[in-house]
């Protein structure tokens, strides 16, 4: 399985159970994508326990629904999705967060916009707020 499958589902599955803590393998790939979440305020922070895995602790919001409930990943290494600038546009719109693989590194769309980058990526993974 994918490393950044493994992150996703496992972070969707706590979250869906209503646990407070979820724990994924301690990549690289899984600091940046959590350093995200936790700049963006969706989860309340990550540490390394026993045996390079990451605890992650996960956040709710005041009705129990968790945040990170509805992680979906989009590309994946046999069908690999990537976006222009234009096209990313349409997810201005919507209420989704999205996780997009660039040259400047991974980004959130929110990074792209702030940054006023005019640039486009893989299509890392997707989820509304």
């Amino acid at each position: 399985m994918d490393r950044l499958t493994t992150i996703f589902s496992s972070i969707r599955s706590a979250s869906k159970a209503h646990r407070r803590h979820a724990v994924v393998p301690a990549t690289r790939l899984s600091y940046l994508v959590l350093e995200k979440f936790y700049k963006d305020g969706l989860i309340h922070g990550y540490t390394i326990h026993p045996g390079l895995r990451l605890k992650i602790s996960l956040k709710y919001n005041r009705f129990g629904v968790g945040l990170l409930r509805n992680l979906k990943k989009i590309s994946n290494s046999s069908n690999r999705v990537y976006l222009s600038y234009s096209q990313l546009s349409r997810f201005y719109k919507q209420n989704a967060y999205v996780l997009i693989s660039t040259s400047y590194g991974l980004l959130t769309l929110k990074d792209i916009r702030f940054k006023n980058l005019r640039i486009g990526g893989e299509l890392v993974g997707i989820f509304s707020v």
